[in-house]
């Protein structure tokens, strides 16, 4: 039995060991099996998605295409003719310009521009001549052959009419034309027309300033979006405009220009070139129209220059007011002679060389001083140099360069001939003579305080001046100027133009420079009118007295009261019969005691 029981033991063991390398067997089986499933399962899972990424790729470039090709020929997905288009950006907002007391002259108001869409027009089987006659009802400007064109161009955006009319927009809309369609703009309007157009300027089609003050300070007003301040004084500038028109249009000139300034602070308050423009409409203007003559035209000014000789040689005490100067003959120079309008048969002190305007005694003054002295005293006036002011239409004087400069241009120049300047230029260096004698610079930004520089005159100078600014009119030739009551300061100028190889004698040009009211000086009035005519109103006469005098005589009458400067009658500049300041007439006889006629008057100024 044990025999037995041994074998069954054996037996089992065996089948144990069989089943346990079955067992084993099939494990490896199992688990081979199962690795290579993984790494096939991980396969395909990575394609998978790459398949995926790939799709997502195509789908992508599908998009692209599909709405490049959308966008450029197929679209006609376009906003309806009631609303602006999308895709457009509301224009860029643009400073406005006010002047002083914040009257509006320059402002951006929001417009539409019309333009349309050939290929959804087309795509509604309406006919463009009809289409295109509708629009010539509404915008009957445009060109029917070239309006037509456009409607059939096969493209999905062309521009009709730039800045439409809100009314023209709404007829445009009422039509319900099929493809037409608005983009936001906005158009420079100028309230004020004609009135500023040299100071303000124009903007082109694209926004950019052009000229004036849109072209100087287009960073402010564009890129920043600030409004801009002017000094100009809206009221001022209507006065100063009208009155040179109107003196332009009674002698018939050429033009002219004007300047109203404060002389403490440099304020430009008016500031008018006529022939001027509509910059609303400035493509419709000429060249002349669009040449500012008080900022870039340069002009001798005659005699009005003799306030700046005579400034300076007091002032660096080259004579004083009892200095007598003989102007009986013509000044010899080499070849060429300095005449005087009229002569005197008695030595004439200062202040009647001045108040009578003598070429002879003014140059004999200039000849003393040098002309170091001189071209000193010119180029701290800013006669020599640009004007420093915010336009871009300013040009250097004109004068003899180096050696060039010789004595007899010392004398020229002393009274106005052989320098040419701007208006501007003279209003800036007048302002200097009576504001206590401090250097000034222009400006036509609104100032809070006076801008005075350094002193170029002493204050005896500066009040010298004055009085014999005040000489002119009380008893020179700036009589007709005159307003009782508000103390007018002047100095007159007539200068015939130049010409090639030398002066016309027909054709001159009449300045006036003049300060109000002279025992508290304010304001400077410069205003030239440019070749006027004699009229019989005037005796044939065409010279500053009778031209520019009452032109300045109109502008100060009606200006006074506006700026609430109050007539003072008790208070009188006029020098009596024993003061230094004084002048005689030109008729008067030493000898006998009395006035004799006019003698020996001669209208050529050099030759």
């Amino acid at each position: 039995m044990n025999f037995i029981f041994n074998k069954d033991k054996h037996k089992h063991n065996k089948d144990d060991r069989e089943q346990r390398y079955t067992q084993r067997a099939t494990a490896k089986i199992i688990d081979k099996f199962a690795i290579q499933g993984n790494i096939k399962g991980a396969i395909e899972s990575g394609r998978r998605r790459i398949k995926f990424l790939i799709a997502m790729v195509l789908c992508g470039f599908t998009i692209l295409i599909w709405r490049a090709v959308d966008l450029m020929v197929l679209s006609h997905r376009v906003a309806p003719a009631s609303s602006f288009s999308w895709g457009f950006k509301a224009p860029k907002k643009i400073g406005s310009i006010l002047d002083r007391n914040d009257v509006v002259v320059a402002v951006n108001l929001p417009e539409q521009s019309l333009y349309v869409n050939s290929i959804e027009f087309l795509s509604q089987n309406e006919s463009p001549e009809e289409a295109a006659d509708k629009i010539l009802s509404i915008l009957p400007n445009l060109n029917k052959s070239k309006l037509m064109k456009k409607l059939t161009n096969h493209k999905s955006f062309t521009f009709i009419k730039k800045l439409i009319t809100p009314m023209e927009a709404k007829k445009v809309l009422e039509y319900g034309i099929v493809g037409l369609h608005f983009k936001p703009d906005s158009k420079r309007i100028y309230p004020q027309n004609n009135l500023l157009s040299h100071v303000i300027g124009i903007r082109g089609v694209d926004g950019g300033g052009l000229q004036g003050v849109e072209k100087s300070f287009n960073d402010l007003m564009v890129n920043q979006g600030k409004d801009l301040q002017l000094s100009i004084d809206v009221r001022v500038q209507h006065i100063l405009r009208s009155e040179i028109e109107k003196t332009v249009e009674k002698f018939n000139a050429k033009g002219g220009a004007g300047v109203i300034m404060d002389v403490k602070t440099g304020e430009v308050l008016g500031m008018s070139s006529y022939p001027d423009y509509d910059p609303n409409h400035y493509q419709n203007a000429t060249s002349d129209q669009l040449f500012n003559r008080a900022t870039k035209g340069l002009y001798e000014v005659g005699s009005v220059f003799k306030a700046f000789t005579m400034a300076s040689a007091l002032n660096s005490h080259t004579v004083q007011l009892d200095d007598i100067f003989d102007t009986s003959t013509p000044l010899k120079v080499g070849r060429f002679k300095i005449h005087d309008y009229e002569y005197f048969k008695y030595p004439l002190r200062v202040p009647e060389i001045f108040a009578h305007s003598s070429n002879i005694g003014t140059s004999k003054i200039a000849l003393q001083m040098g002309t170091e002295i001189q071209k000193k005293y010119l180029k701290e006036l800013g006669l020599l140099d640009k004007v420093d002011i915010n336009l871009p239409e300013i040009t250097k004087p004109m004068y003899p360069q180096g050696r060039r400069w010789t004595p007899l241009s010392t004398m020229t120049i002393s009274f106005g001939h052989g320098i040419a300047v701007s208006p501007l230029h003279v209003a800036q260096a007048l302002s200097s003579l009576v504001n206590g004698g401090y250097g000034i610079k222009a400006t036509l930004l609104k100032q809070t305080k006076p801008q005075l520089d350094k002193r170029i005159f002493n204050q005896h100078t500066a009040d010298t001046m004055r009085h014999l600014l005040r000489t002119v009119v009380t008893s020179g030739t700036g009589r007709k100027s005159e307003v009782r009551g508000y103390r007018i300061g002047a100095k007159t100028g007539t200068a015939d133009v130049a010409a090639k190889g030398g002066y016309n004698r027909n054709a001159r040009r009449t300045t006036l420079s003049s300060v109000f009211p002279m025992d508290n000086p304010k304001y400077a009035i410069v205003v030239m009118i440019d070749k006027p005519l004699g009229i019989k109103e005037t005796h044939g006469y065409a010279t500053a007295g009778w031209v520019v005098a009452p032109l300045v005589r109109n502008i100060i009458s009606r200006l006074g009261p506006m700026m609430n400067i109050i007539p003072k009658y008790d208070v009188e500049l006029k020098p009596q019969k024993t003061s230094k300041y004084y002048i005689r007439p030109f008729n008067w006889n030493k000898k006998m005691g009395q006035v004799t006629p006019r003698h020996n008057i001669h209208k050529k100024w050099y030759e």
